[in-house]
């Protein structure tokens, strides 16, 4: 009896987990160079160490309407030590891929860095 109960819940959830508007997407990606085009100190964390916002320009995507902020895109603190690790200073251009929706209700666009970022 146990079979046929899990049997029942495993075709309840394809059943209605398979919506054909939520369905699986169809992407478009983009490789685009990323610039850093400025840095600016914006205060400090809890622990008294600097933090920066590093200004990005996209070309050629989504994000190239308007200055992206790295450690907003990266959800992460950049403080000098992550610049000095990173060898992160303005000039200095990242490779990257923009992945946007086509067709699909999909979370978009999603953005993904060639090179890793430590904090």
């Amino acid at each position: 009896m146990k079979t046929f109960g899990t049997t029942l819940t495993l075709i309840s959830l394809l059943l209605f987990s398979c919506n054909p508007e939520s369905g699986p997407c169809e992407w478009a990606e983009t490789r685009a160079l990323a610039e850093v085009v400025d840095i600016v100190p914006y205060g400090q964390n809890e622990h008294g160490d600097s933090l920066f916002h590093v200004h990005m320009q996209f070309n050629g995507t989504v994000y190239a309407e308007k200055i992206q902020l790295l450690d907003e895109l990266k959800g992460i603190e950049i403080r000098s030590s992550t610049l000095a690790k990173n060898r992160i200073r303005i000039g200095t251009s990242y490779r990257t891929t923009v992945s946007e929706v086509r067709k699909g209700n999909c979370k978009s666009p999603i953005l993904s860095f060639d090179a890793r970022i430590v904090e």
